[in-house]
């Protein structure tokens, strides 16, 4: 965030004039949003500004008021994180339940389906594929065990290909390398059981907020892609065209991690070629 557009916003906030939001990020093309307010909750400190009404953090305060005052700081932390906690996962789960029941009671026929979890499931592969009658069958927050648990959403669609990407969040959350690509293969090996051409796409790399991953995504995809070598199956290495010194590149992302309108175009033209249908 530069620092002119930072002190303009930080003014209008001083000035109790409404902060909107989408009109702030409106100004960016790309660049980690993450930052972007960090920077300027900060700076509001600095300067005294209050800053809680923009960004709803009153809503905190409204949930420390209906605990009981005499509360000691620690308790009181910890029923404020759980209770973030709860928010958090109820939704999370909440919609991950609804994507995977729709998935699995759908009854439309796709020729090709998109296989992940949020990197997948947030662009508009119709879009993408005009004129290919393509399925998204990403869902975010998703890890390996639980696409191998809803491959029936992908099967009952009878699509031709299936082009996969998974394992960042199985990396992130610390689960067992070896288990991560024993579920990613054993999804791959299930599909093509169903005559299905599957196509992997490497995991890709973070940027530099999450950068510590990215020595695991590079073993991780070496593993894939020697895999791939070995049983036939193609794979494509979506960082070429993505990353940068194996970083996900900022003009592509808005927190490090997700992609944004011109890295799906990037994506969608490098594996246009693949298309069979």
């Amino acid at each position: 965030m530069t620092s002119s557009l930072l002190n303009q916003t930080l003014s209008q906030i001083a000035a109790a004039k409404p902060l909107d939001l989408l009109e702030l990020v409106n100004t960016l093309d790309s660049g980690s949003l993450h930052t972007l307010f960090n920077e300027l909750v900060a700076q509001a400190s600095q300067e005294n500004t209050n800053i809680e009404a923009a960004f709803y953090l009153h809503l905190a305060k409204d949930v420390k008021n209906q605990l009981s005052l005499n509360t000691p700081p620690a308790e009181l932390l910890e029923t404020l994180c759980n209770k973030l906690s709860v928010l958090q996962t109820g939704s999370t789960l909440s919609k991950y339940c609804s994507g995977k029941s729709f998935h699995i009671n759908s009854n439309y026929q796709a020729d090709v389906a998109m296989l992940g979890d949020s990197i997948t499931e947030w662009a508009h592969w119709h879009e993408l594929m005009p004129g290919i009658k393509v399925i998204n069958r990403g869902i975010s927050g998703d890890v390996t065990q639980g696409m191998l648990q809803r491959l029936d959403g992908v099967i009952n669609a009878k699509p031709k290909q299936v082009f996969f990407m998974a394992g960042i969040n199985d990396l992130s959350f610390g689960f067992a390398f070896d288990g991560v690509v024993s579920r990613y293969i054993e999804i791959v090996k299930t599909l093509q059981s169903q005559g299905i051409e599957v196509l992997v796409q490497s995991t890709l790399f973070v940027g530099e907020r999450l950068s510590d991953l990215n020595p695991t995504i590079v073993k991780f995809n070496q593993t894939l892609a020697r895999w791939c070598q070995d049983n036939d199956t193609t794979f494509i290495d979506i960082n070429q065209v993505l990353s940068e010194g194996g970083l996900l590149m900022q003009q592509y992302t808005f927190d490090d991690l997700h992609l944004n309108g011109p890295a799906y175009l990037q994506w969608n033209k490098l594996i246009t070629p693949y298309l069979s249908c």
